[in-house]
């Protein structure tokens, strides 16, 4: 058998195969990727870091989701302490942003802003729990973005981007952190001196512009160092000129979408963006012709496209408008969980797409025992063998799985015994007749055998008497793999017990060249019952050949299993308890699964 380890690392090859030989067809027609969204700017925020931030953070930066200006500076900050940025309300830690707190674990947080932002209860919540808290405020937006930046470090250029806006901001935060440069934030007509001098710096060598001249006045940029001026005719069109401007600095595999009317998704987005040198392209309310036009201009490069935000910031037909259909993941599902050898059942695959309508691909089936199962290119799998197994969909480096169980399609026939009634300390007046007390037992292990995917017939399902030729008739006219008979052993002696299985080595209706084979099975099969049974406390009276009728007459293996005495008080105590009856019927059914899975 194909253990799952080894299934799985052949899967994964041939998808890296599939994924190897097949980019350059399938991204001009199909890119993966997905959205990172939640029902709203909290829990998108926590979905981002969830992606990013796997395995938790020792530092994390803190914002306010209801306003954009102190944050707009914080993604080199994200970027340089490898942390997410989750969204606050102000007054109060989101509860689903708590339990992110919770699940990353950091030893600092940065809050951005000052206590209007986010307040000081939200700061002593966090301290309570042991964690230490930056605040980096100022008493303007402007100010809050120069302490921001004092914390990134020294570097040889700045950005300089309105703070009456967030667009152009937010355009070129990840291209700033992955290249460690702080934003700075300006007015339109005018720069604090303070904004002034730290852009000035003797380390600084050059300064970046972003927006026009209704963002930024040039009388603004004229006070900086080398200034650049990056701009468009509107944000979208500002956005694509960054991109332009910087196409050699980015790494184009994954490339990020936002909504360019609110700052939130693309601000939690830009640290995650920021940790692969990965580009955010803003949309607009419908799709626009640059957006585009850079994304077919870079097709031969990009492998995955991230929407941020859901359907209602983002929605399908404005991504439509923009990439080829993303390929988002594989959804799997069986028509059953459990079938029998040679049924079989329908496996559904289906991909997931951005938008719904895109034509989807064609699914690759696999089963990782071919043994147990096996599954068709139309998803038909047919059960093969016993066992688990798993049913694999893949398509372009994802894959999905599921369980399924195959089980034995044996057919076991079971015979309660009818004997007399239990004699000794009991009377039938007070006890249990045997007849009563064999149909209960072999009704829990029919139960328990059917459960297990058998098929299972018996002699009686009720107060009736079989004859014991009518017994051996049933089993042998089904064809029986299996023949037990259960039976509650008595005596005059009470102080008699244990239990004991026989079996018949004595079999005329056996074919001769099969008949050491049926005789071996049977004592194989009537020595693990008795040992099984013994083991739940009576003595091991061990396995018994001997010319018992329907054991004899019989055609396949079969055995006689006296559970106990009856007569024995003690005994017929124990055996009368629930406990006992369910745990004899999970040994005896066990017996017969080992006994199966040995052949």
């Amino acid at each position: 058998m194909i253990k799952r380890d080894l299934f799985i690392k052949t899967a994964l090859i041939f998808i890296a195969t599939i994924c190897i030989s097949t980019t350059a067809a399938y991204a001009q027609t199909m890119v993966d990727g997905g959205r990172l969204s939640g029902k709203d700017r909290y829990e998108t925020s926590v979905n981002i870091s969830k992606t990013g931030w796997k395995d938790g953070s020792d530092y994390v930066i803190m914002a306010t989701g209801l306003d954009y200006p102190d944050a707009l500076s914080a993604t080199p900050l994200a970027k340089k302490l490898n942390a997410p940025i989750l969204l606050t309300a102000q007054d109060k830690l989101n509860p689903i942003v708590d339990k992110e707190l919770e699940r990353l674990s950091p030893s600092t947080v940065y809050i951005i802003g000052g206590e209007k932002a986010v307040s000081s209860g939200i700061v002593n919540t966090l301290k309570n729990r042991g964690i230490e808290c930056i605040r980096l405020s100022g008493n303007d937006r402007y100010e809050t973005s120069l302490k921001v930046a004092e914390e990134v470090g020294q570097a040889d250029k700045v950005v300089i981007a309105t703070g009456t806006d967030f667009a152009d901001a937010l355009s070129i935060a990840p291209w700033a952190a992955s290249n460690g440069i702080p934003i700075l934030l300006t007015g339109s007509k005018s720069m604090t001196e303070d904004i002034r001098k730290y852009a000035n710096r003797d380390s600084v060598t050059s300064s970046y512009v972003i927006g026009g001249k209704k963002a930024i006045e040039d009388s603004v940029m004229n006070k900086l160092k080398n200034p650049t001026r990056i701009e468009g005719s509107n944000r979208f069109e500002t956005n694509i000129a960054v991109l332009k401007k910087f196409s050699g600095d980015f790494n184009m595999q994954d490339v990020y979408i936002a909504t360019g009317l609110d700052f939130p998704d693309a601000l939690s987005g830009s640290a995650l963006a920021a940790m692969t040198q990965s580009p955010i392209i803003l949309a607009s309310k419908e799709p626009t012709k640059s957006a585009k036009e850079y994304i077919d201009m870079n097709l031969d490069k990009i492998r995955n496209v991230y929407i941020l935000g859901g359907e209602k910031v983002l929605p399908d037909n404005v991504v439509k408008g923009i990439t080829p259909p993303i390929f988002v993941d594989i959804s799997l599902s069986l028509s059953r969980g459990s079938i029998l050898s040679g049924e079989t059942a329908k496996a559904s695959a289906n991909a997931v797409m951005i938008p719904k309508d895109a034509e989807k691909p064609t699914i690759t089936y696999a089963s990782s025992d071919e043994s147990i199962a096996t599954v068709t290119q139309d998803g038909i799998v047919t059960g093969v063998g016993d066992g688990n197994v798993k049913i694999m969909a893949t398509y372009g480096g994802k894959y999905k799985e599921v369980n399924l169980y195959v089980k034995q399609n044996k057919i076991i026939v079971i015979d309660p015994g009818h004997g007399g009634s239990a004699v000794g300390t009991r009377t039938p007046e007070s006890g249990k007749w045997e007849k009563d007390l064999t149909l209960a037992t072999s009704t829990i292990i029919y139960n328990k055998l059917v459960s297990q995917g058998y098929t299972v017939i018996m002699t009686r399902y009720d107060d009736s008497f079989v004859e014991l030729s009518d017994r051996t008739k049933i089993a042998n006219d089904a064809n029986a793999d299996l023949f037990l008979s259960i039976h509650y052993n008595s005596v005059a002696d009470s102080s008699v017990g244990g239990t004991e299985a026989w079996y018949s080595s004595v079999r005329p209706l056996v074919d001769p060249d099969k008949k050491s084979q049926v005789v071996s099975d049977s004592k194989q099969l009537a020595t693990s019952i008795s040992s099984g049974i013994s083991g739940l406390g009576l003595k091991n009276r061990g396995p018994k050949d001997g010319d018992l009728y329907v054991t004899k007459n019989t055609t396949m293996p079969s055995v006689l299993a006296e559970v106990g005495f009856i007569s024995n008080k003690a005994e017929y105590d124990k055996m009368m308890q629930d406990e006992f009856q369910e745990q004899l019927a999970d040994v005896i059914v066990q017996s017969i699964v080992d006994f199966f899975n040995s052949k």
